[in-house]
Protein backbone atom coordinates (compact mmCIF):
# COMPACT_ATOMS: atom_id res chain seq x y z
CA UNK A 1 0.00 0.00 0.00
CA UNK A 2 1.37 3.41 -1.00
CA UNK A 3 2.18 5.77 1.83
CA UNK A 4 -0.07 8.75 2.38
CA UNK A 5 1.36 12.02 1.07
CA UNK A 6 1.50 14.89 3.53
CA UNK A 7 1.48 18.47 2.22
CA UNK A 8 2.84 21.84 3.21
CA UNK A 9 1.55 25.08 1.68
CA UNK A 10 4.12 27.25 -0.09
CA UNK A 11 3.06 30.26 -2.22
CA UNK A 12 -0.55 29.00 -1.90
CA UNK A 13 0.47 25.67 -3.47
CA UNK A 14 0.28 22.22 -1.85
CA UNK A 15 3.82 20.78 -1.86
CA UNK A 16 4.65 17.19 -0.82
CA UNK A 17 6.25 17.44 2.59
CA UNK A 18 9.33 15.54 1.39
CA UNK A 19 10.16 18.38 -1.01
CA UNK A 20 9.05 21.38 1.05
CA UNK A 21 12.40 22.29 2.64
CA UNK A 22 14.13 22.19 -0.74
CA UNK A 23 11.46 24.39 -2.33
CA UNK A 24 11.89 26.97 0.45
CA UNK A 25 15.67 26.92 0.01
CA UNK A 26 15.32 27.53 -3.74
CA UNK A 27 12.87 30.37 -3.15
CA UNK A 28 15.28 32.00 -0.72
CA UNK A 29 18.21 31.61 -3.11
CA UNK A 30 16.42 32.77 -6.30
CA UNK A 31 13.48 34.94 -5.25
CA UNK A 32 11.31 32.86 -7.60
CA UNK A 33 7.66 32.11 -6.88
CA UNK A 34 6.12 28.65 -7.02
CA UNK A 35 3.02 29.05 -9.20
CA UNK A 36 1.77 25.46 -9.11
CA UNK A 37 2.84 22.12 -7.67
CA UNK A 38 0.76 19.13 -6.56
CA UNK A 39 -2.66 18.90 -8.28
CA UNK A 40 -3.45 15.30 -7.39
CA UNK A 41 -6.79 14.03 -5.98
CA UNK A 42 -5.13 13.95 -2.53
CA UNK A 43 -4.36 17.66 -2.83
CA UNK A 44 -7.87 18.68 -3.97
CA UNK A 45 -9.09 19.69 -0.46
CA UNK A 46 -6.11 22.06 -0.12
CA UNK A 47 -6.54 23.39 -3.67
CA UNK A 48 -10.22 24.10 -3.08
CA UNK A 49 -9.44 26.03 0.10
CA UNK A 50 -6.71 27.99 -1.74
CA UNK A 51 -8.96 28.81 -4.73
CA UNK A 52 -7.00 26.62 -7.14
CA UNK A 53 -7.93 23.71 -9.38
CA UNK A 54 -6.78 20.11 -9.56
CA UNK A 55 -5.46 18.43 -12.69
CA UNK A 56 -8.86 16.81 -13.19
CA UNK A 57 -10.65 20.18 -13.06
CA UNK A 58 -8.15 21.83 -15.43
CA UNK A 59 -8.48 18.99 -17.93
CA UNK A 60 -12.29 18.96 -17.76
CA UNK A 61 -12.41 22.73 -18.26
CA UNK A 62 -10.19 22.49 -21.33
CA UNK A 63 -12.21 19.59 -22.75
CA UNK A 64 -15.41 21.58 -22.29
CA UNK A 65 -13.90 24.60 -24.09
CA UNK A 66 -14.35 26.94 -21.13
CA UNK A 67 -12.70 30.38 -21.49
CA UNK A 68 -9.25 30.66 -19.93
CA UNK A 69 -8.55 26.91 -19.82
CA UNK A 70 -5.33 25.85 -21.56
CA UNK A 71 -4.46 22.37 -22.87
CA UNK A 72 -3.77 20.02 -19.96
CA UNK A 73 -2.65 16.43 -19.57
CA UNK A 74 -5.48 14.08 -18.63
CA UNK A 75 -5.81 12.96 -15.00
CA UNK A 76 -3.46 10.10 -14.21
CA UNK A 77 -0.90 11.27 -16.78
CA UNK A 78 0.55 14.40 -15.24
CA UNK A 79 3.59 14.80 -13.03
CA UNK A 80 1.53 17.42 -11.14
CA UNK A 81 -0.31 14.34 -9.83
CA UNK A 82 2.94 12.42 -9.30
CA UNK A 83 2.14 10.27 -12.34
CA UNK A 84 4.47 9.82 -15.29
CA UNK A 85 3.44 11.69 -18.44
CA UNK A 86 5.72 9.63 -20.70
CA UNK A 87 8.21 12.48 -21.20
CA UNK A 88 9.59 13.59 -17.84
CA UNK A 89 10.74 10.14 -16.72
CA UNK A 90 11.49 6.79 -18.36
CA UNK A 91 8.75 4.20 -18.22
CA UNK A 92 5.09 3.98 -19.11
CA UNK A 93 2.75 6.93 -18.95
CA UNK A 94 0.57 6.80 -15.85
CA UNK A 95 3.14 5.06 -13.65
CA UNK A 96 3.25 6.31 -10.06
CA UNK A 97 6.12 8.66 -9.20
CA UNK A 98 7.84 9.47 -5.92
CA UNK A 99 6.69 12.57 -4.04
CA UNK A 100 9.86 14.50 -4.94
CA UNK A 101 9.19 13.90 -8.66
CA UNK A 102 6.08 16.10 -8.63
CA UNK A 103 5.82 18.67 -11.43
CA UNK A 104 6.43 22.28 -10.43
CA UNK A 105 5.74 25.56 -12.24
CA UNK A 106 8.10 28.37 -11.28
CA UNK A 107 8.07 32.08 -12.11
CA UNK A 108 11.81 32.01 -12.95
CA UNK A 109 12.67 28.48 -14.13
CA UNK A 110 16.15 29.46 -15.38
CA UNK A 111 17.22 30.65 -11.92
CA UNK A 112 15.72 27.59 -10.24
CA UNK A 113 17.52 25.17 -12.60
CA UNK A 114 20.87 26.85 -11.87
CA UNK A 115 20.31 27.10 -8.12
CA UNK A 116 19.09 23.51 -7.81
CA UNK A 117 22.10 22.30 -9.78
CA UNK A 118 24.43 24.07 -7.34
CA UNK A 119 22.62 22.29 -4.49
CA UNK A 120 23.31 18.90 -6.09
CA UNK A 121 19.99 18.27 -7.82
CA UNK A 122 19.38 17.54 -11.46
CA UNK A 123 16.44 19.54 -12.81
CA UNK A 124 14.83 19.13 -16.21
CA UNK A 125 12.78 21.47 -18.38
CA UNK A 126 10.15 19.01 -19.58
CA UNK A 127 8.25 21.00 -22.22
CA UNK A 128 10.60 23.63 -23.70
CA UNK A 129 8.62 23.88 -26.96
CA UNK A 130 5.33 24.77 -25.27
CA UNK A 131 5.21 28.45 -24.32
CA UNK A 132 2.57 27.73 -21.66
CA UNK A 133 4.72 24.97 -20.11
CA UNK A 134 8.23 26.45 -20.39
CA UNK A 135 8.10 27.14 -16.63
CA UNK A 136 7.40 23.46 -15.80
CA UNK A 137 10.29 21.70 -14.05
CA UNK A 138 10.89 18.20 -12.71
CA UNK A 139 13.51 17.28 -10.14
CA UNK A 140 15.84 14.29 -10.16
CA UNK A 141 16.83 12.76 -6.84
CA UNK A 142 20.36 12.02 -8.02
CA UNK A 143 22.32 11.87 -11.29
CA UNK A 144 20.90 9.13 -13.50
CA UNK A 145 23.73 9.09 -16.02
CA UNK A 146 27.22 9.37 -14.59
CA UNK A 147 29.14 10.77 -17.55
CA UNK A 148 31.82 13.39 -17.93
CA UNK A 149 32.98 14.29 -21.42
CA UNK A 150 34.80 17.29 -22.82
CA UNK A 151 37.13 18.60 -25.53
CA UNK A 152 39.62 15.98 -26.71
CA UNK A 153 37.66 12.92 -25.59
CA UNK A 154 37.02 10.10 -28.07
CA UNK A 155 35.23 6.79 -28.12
CA UNK A 156 31.78 5.17 -28.01
CA UNK A 157 30.38 7.61 -25.41
CA UNK A 158 31.22 10.57 -27.62
CA UNK A 159 29.69 8.85 -30.65
CA UNK A 160 26.51 8.03 -28.69
CA UNK A 161 26.24 11.65 -27.52
CA UNK A 162 26.70 13.09 -31.00
CA UNK A 163 24.15 10.69 -32.50
CA UNK A 164 21.61 12.04 -30.01
CA UNK A 165 22.55 15.66 -30.77
CA UNK A 166 22.10 14.90 -34.48
CA UNK A 167 18.60 13.53 -33.77
CA UNK A 168 17.45 16.25 -31.43
CA UNK A 169 16.18 19.52 -32.87
CA UNK A 170 16.56 22.83 -31.07
CA UNK A 171 13.21 24.19 -29.82
CA UNK A 172 14.52 27.63 -30.82
CA UNK A 173 15.73 26.99 -34.39
CA UNK A 174 14.06 23.59 -35.18
CA UNK A 175 17.44 22.48 -36.59
CA UNK A 176 19.51 19.53 -35.26
CA UNK A 177 22.32 20.48 -32.90
CA UNK A 178 24.73 18.50 -35.10
CA UNK A 179 24.52 17.42 -38.72
CA UNK A 180 26.16 14.01 -38.19
CA UNK A 181 27.87 11.68 -35.73
CA UNK A 182 31.37 12.64 -34.54
CA UNK A 183 34.04 10.27 -33.24
CA UNK A 184 35.79 12.94 -31.18
CA UNK A 185 34.63 15.68 -28.81
CA UNK A 186 35.83 18.51 -31.03
CA UNK A 187 34.90 22.20 -31.17
CA UNK A 188 31.76 21.48 -33.15
CA UNK A 189 30.53 19.04 -30.51
CA UNK A 190 31.37 21.48 -27.71
CA UNK A 191 29.48 24.20 -29.59
CA UNK A 192 26.45 21.93 -30.02
CA UNK A 193 26.46 21.11 -26.29
CA UNK A 194 26.67 24.81 -25.44
CA UNK A 195 23.66 25.58 -27.66
CA UNK A 196 21.73 22.74 -26.04
CA UNK A 197 22.62 23.97 -22.55
CA UNK A 198 21.53 27.50 -23.44
CA UNK A 199 18.18 26.27 -24.80
CA UNK A 200 17.50 24.32 -21.59
CA UNK A 201 18.59 26.94 -19.03
CA UNK A 202 21.73 25.10 -17.91
CA UNK A 203 25.22 26.31 -17.14
CA UNK A 204 26.69 26.97 -20.59
CA UNK A 205 30.18 25.45 -20.45
CA UNK A 206 30.19 22.98 -23.36
CA UNK A 207 30.91 20.05 -21.02
CA UNK A 208 28.74 16.95 -20.97
CA UNK A 209 27.97 15.96 -17.39
CA UNK A 210 25.08 14.33 -15.55
CA UNK A 211 22.84 17.41 -15.62
CA UNK A 212 23.20 17.82 -19.38
CA UNK A 213 22.92 14.06 -19.99
CA UNK A 214 19.66 13.80 -18.05
CA UNK A 215 18.13 16.83 -19.76
CA UNK A 216 19.12 15.41 -23.14
CA UNK A 217 17.22 12.18 -22.44
CA UNK A 218 14.13 14.15 -21.38
CA UNK A 219 14.35 16.35 -24.48
CA UNK A 220 14.55 13.31 -26.76
CA UNK A 221 11.49 11.73 -25.12
CA UNK A 222 9.56 14.99 -25.40
CA UNK A 223 10.50 15.33 -29.09
CA UNK A 224 9.40 11.75 -29.74
CA UNK A 225 6.00 12.57 -28.25
CA UNK A 226 5.68 15.67 -30.46
CA UNK A 227 6.58 13.72 -33.58
CA UNK A 228 3.84 11.17 -32.92
CA UNK A 229 1.14 13.86 -32.91
CA UNK A 230 -1.13 14.87 -35.75
CA UNK A 231 -0.93 18.58 -36.58
CA UNK A 232 -3.79 20.57 -38.04
CA UNK A 233 -5.08 24.13 -38.44
CA UNK A 234 -4.66 26.14 -35.23
CA UNK A 235 -1.59 24.25 -33.97
CA UNK A 236 1.74 26.01 -33.56
CA UNK A 237 5.29 25.41 -32.39
CA UNK A 238 8.58 23.96 -33.64
CA UNK A 239 7.06 20.94 -35.41
CA UNK A 240 4.78 23.24 -37.41
CA UNK A 241 7.73 25.51 -38.21
CA UNK A 242 9.78 22.50 -39.31
CA UNK A 243 6.91 21.36 -41.55
CA UNK A 244 6.49 24.76 -43.19
CA UNK A 245 10.26 25.13 -43.70
CA UNK A 246 10.16 21.89 -45.69
CA UNK A 247 7.13 23.05 -47.68
CA UNK A 248 8.95 26.29 -48.51
CA UNK A 249 11.85 24.28 -49.97
CA UNK A 250 10.09 21.46 -51.82
CA UNK A 251 8.61 22.10 -55.26
CA UNK A 252 5.15 21.05 -56.39
CA UNK A 253 4.25 19.53 -59.78
CA UNK A 254 4.35 23.01 -61.33
CA UNK A 255 7.90 23.60 -60.09
CA UNK A 256 6.88 26.12 -57.41
CA UNK A 257 7.41 25.90 -53.63
CA UNK A 258 4.35 24.67 -51.73
CA UNK A 259 4.74 27.70 -49.43
CA UNK A 260 6.50 31.05 -49.76
CA UNK A 261 8.00 31.01 -46.26
CA UNK A 262 8.01 29.08 -43.01
CA UNK A 263 5.47 29.81 -40.30
CA UNK A 264 5.06 28.97 -36.62
CA UNK A 265 1.27 28.56 -36.80
CA UNK A 266 -0.65 25.97 -38.82
CA UNK A 267 -2.91 28.41 -40.67
CA UNK A 268 -5.16 28.04 -43.74
CA UNK A 269 -2.19 28.46 -46.10
CA UNK A 270 -0.30 25.66 -44.36
CA UNK A 271 -3.37 23.45 -44.56
CA UNK A 272 -3.73 24.15 -48.29
CA UNK A 273 -0.04 23.40 -48.90
CA UNK A 274 -0.25 20.12 -46.97
CA UNK A 275 -3.38 19.15 -48.92
CA UNK A 276 -1.62 19.81 -52.24
CA UNK A 277 1.42 17.82 -51.16
CA UNK A 278 -0.79 14.92 -50.09
CA UNK A 279 -2.75 14.93 -53.35
CA UNK A 280 0.43 14.98 -55.46
CA UNK A 281 1.92 12.09 -53.46
CA UNK A 282 -1.20 9.88 -53.45
CA UNK A 283 -2.01 10.39 -49.79
CA UNK A 284 -5.36 11.15 -48.16
CA UNK A 285 -5.64 14.89 -48.87
CA UNK A 286 -7.24 15.91 -45.56
CA UNK A 287 -4.79 18.72 -44.75
CA UNK A 288 -3.72 16.99 -41.51
CA UNK A 289 0.00 16.44 -40.97
CA UNK A 290 0.06 12.88 -39.64
CA UNK A 291 2.58 9.99 -39.66
CA UNK A 292 2.18 8.98 -43.33
CA UNK A 293 2.45 12.55 -44.59
CA UNK A 294 5.37 13.19 -42.24
CA UNK A 295 7.36 10.21 -43.57
CA UNK A 296 6.66 11.09 -47.19
CA UNK A 297 7.45 14.79 -46.74
CA UNK A 298 10.75 14.39 -44.91
CA UNK A 299 11.89 11.63 -47.25
CA UNK A 300 11.19 13.99 -50.17
CA UNK A 301 13.20 16.67 -48.37
CA UNK A 302 16.13 14.27 -47.85
CA UNK A 303 16.16 13.42 -51.57
CA UNK A 304 16.01 17.13 -52.44
CA UNK A 305 18.98 17.91 -50.18
CA UNK A 306 20.95 14.93 -51.52
CA UNK A 307 20.34 16.15 -55.08
CA UNK A 308 21.51 19.67 -54.20
CA UNK A 309 24.65 18.29 -52.51
CA UNK A 310 25.51 16.29 -55.64
CA UNK A 311 24.98 19.33 -57.84
CA UNK A 312 27.25 21.43 -55.62
CA UNK A 313 29.91 18.70 -55.70
CA UNK A 314 29.67 18.53 -59.50
CA UNK A 315 30.03 22.30 -59.83
CA UNK A 316 33.02 22.23 -57.50
CA UNK A 317 34.76 19.58 -59.60
CA UNK A 318 34.03 21.44 -62.83
CA UNK A 319 35.50 24.65 -61.42
CA UNK A 320 38.51 22.73 -60.08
Amino acid sequence: MAKKTEFEIIDNCPVPQELADEVRALKERTGATLNSCDRSPEAEPFLKRLGKMSQRQLFEGFQAGRPGFNPANPPGRSTHERRNDGAAYPGRAGARLEDWQVGMDWSDPQAVVRAASRRGWLVTVTYPTNAREAHHLNFRKAPELEVALGRGDKGPKVEALTEKLARLRSPRTTEPYLSHRHVGYDRWVAGAVRRFQEDYHQKVDGKYGSQTATQLEVALREQKQRERRDYRRGDKGPEVERLTKALAVLLDDDGKPYMKRSKERYDQWTERAVTRFQAEHRLDDDGVFGPKTRRKLYRALEKHEERLAKEREKEKKEKG
